[in-house]
């Protein structure tokens, strides 16, 4: 078994099988950035709470997928799994949607999840291959493609498409990323599986979607990248110095992998996000049992690189983005009980500082729009 205390999400084998052309990823201009040369430079101030509104079937944790529509916001709590919970923009809960269980209209599992113009789209894996269902905001179920792969997350591409990541899950994976029409045909592949015989099989959250653009990063992965029609654009390119994944890491099994990249330490990209303004990169560096967690912004605008550190065991309020929300604004989810005691010690606006002393430790985790601020 993977060591307890990495962060990787390792799930069931992924089987797949599948043989159409393969896409290449491509250069492009990529911004390279060296993490050890990036100063401590920005910080965040809360310019907005929302609550979201606590009842018996929809408590959630803080490692959660949200996303936004003009119908409100979707919620899919990643250590439970149960549905996407519907909120409205105000943060009212209002239902939850593709249930997960044994009823008619209700999934077998969530993978992943992501919004259409009318729908919420499910991914579910279903043994030897995975499915996509389509529901109303009603919580109906409209449609279900089964497909002939499985994968661990997804995508709906601007062309129609569903971008699927099946992992590096050899020898039944032989590209990581498969493009697949609505109707079921893989219409690309993009990333081959060219090392070792070796199978990583794990949950994660491999993409992110703003103004109609597909981002892509993955685990063991210093490079991120942007989906275009017909080809991956590399964006970013990271160096982690002595915490690069070295290439034995390849060589070895599973397990003498693992433990040689836990005891030198290493790190690994574990959100990518990016608007026209902004991008943002988690990057968790961990070494043994301690764990760093880097946020690494880069300004378009001024074309400068900043980060900020917080330690796992930190409770910080900052400790888990979800998003952005506007310009140089990023969205985080943060436990009640750990922004009370962040009232105490910080200064907060007297309108935000009493809605969060109202609130009860308790209750679901609170949705922080917060302004990214470069320090002087």
């Amino acid at each position: 078994m993977v060591p307890r205390g990495l962060f990787i999400y390792l799930a069931a084998l992924l089987f797949v099988a599948c043989k159409e052309k393969k896409k290449e990823a491509v250069e492009g201009e990529a911004v390279r950035w060296e993490l050890s040369e990036i100063n401590n430079g920005h910080s965040y101030r809360i310019i907005k709470a929302l609550p979201f509104e606590t009842r018996e079937n929809n408590l959630l944790g803080l490692n959660l997928n949200v996303k936004f529509n003009g119908e409100g916001i979707f919620v899919l709590d990643e250590d439970n799994m149960d549905a996407v919970h519907h909120f409205d923009l105000s943060g009212k809960y209002l239902r939850p949607i593709a249930l997960v269980g044994e009823g008619p209209g209700n999934v077998q599992n969530i993978r992943d999840f992501t919004l259409g113009d009318s729908t919420v789209i499910i991914l579910t894996g279903k043994g030897d291959h995975s499915a996509i269902s389509h529901f109303s905001f009603d919580n109906e179920l409209l449609s279900t493609l089964e497909m002939g792969v499985i994968g661990g997350s997804f995508e709906l591409m601007e062309n129609g498409n569903y971008i699927v990541y099946l992992g590096y899950n050899l020898p039944f994976a032989q590209f990581r990323l498969n493009e697949i029409t609505p109707e079921g045909e893989i219409v690309n592949q993009i990333l081959p599986n060219d090392y070792k015989n070796k199978m990583l099989p794990m949950m994660e959250k491999n993409f992110y979607k703003n103004r109609g653009i597909v981002y892509f990063k993955e685990s063991f992965n210093p490079n991120t990248y942007q989906l275009s029609a017909d080809s991956l654009q590399l964006n970013y390119s990271a160096d982690f110095g002595k915490y690069s994944i070295p290439n034995k890491f390849w060589e070895l099994d599973i397990m003498q992998g693992f433990e040689m990249i836990n005891t030198q330490g290493f790190a690994n990209i574990v959100n990518y996000m990016e608007t026209e303004h902004d991008a943002f990169f988690s990057v968790y560096v961990q070494q043994q049992r301690d764990v760093q967690h880097i946020q690494v912004v880069y300004n378009k605008d001024s074309g400068t690189l900043s980060k900020s550190t917080f330690r796992k065991d930190g409770n910080s309020i900052f400790y888990h983005p979800v998003g952005f929300s506007g310009e140089h604004e990023l969205l985080f989810v943060a436990h009640p009980a750990y922004l009370k005691e962040a009232v105490k010690q910080e200064d907060f606006d007297p309108d935000l500082k009493s809605l969060i002393l109202g609130l009860d430790e308790e209750d679901n985790p609170v949705l922080l729009f917060c302004k990214i601020e470069q320090r002087q």
